[in-house]
This record gives structure tokens, sequence and C-alpha cells, in this order.
């Protein structure tokens, strides 16, 4: 979905993608990752 956007994903989130893809983390664990690195700051 991203590439159709003309996007290209960082280095960092295709490394995620290819930790879970190996089986090294979850789904949930990219979620996990993702949400404490852009979660707003209240």
């Amino acid at each position: 979905m991203i590439k159709v956007d003309g996007l290209e994903p960082s280095p960092e989130f295709k490394k995620l993608i290819e930790k879970e893809s190996r089986g090294e983390m979850t789904t949930e664990d990219m979620r996990k990752v993702l949400d404490k690195k852009y979660k707003m700051k209240e």
C-alpha cells in the first residue's frame, strides 16, 4: 500500500518486516515497537 502511494518504507520498518517474516517477532511486537516510536507524548 505504501508503494502504491509512491512512498518507500523506512529501513527500520523494513528490518521489522524481515524479523516478522523470519518468525523473530510477532505482528503484535511490531505494533508495539511502532506505537512506542510514533505515539504522541501527552
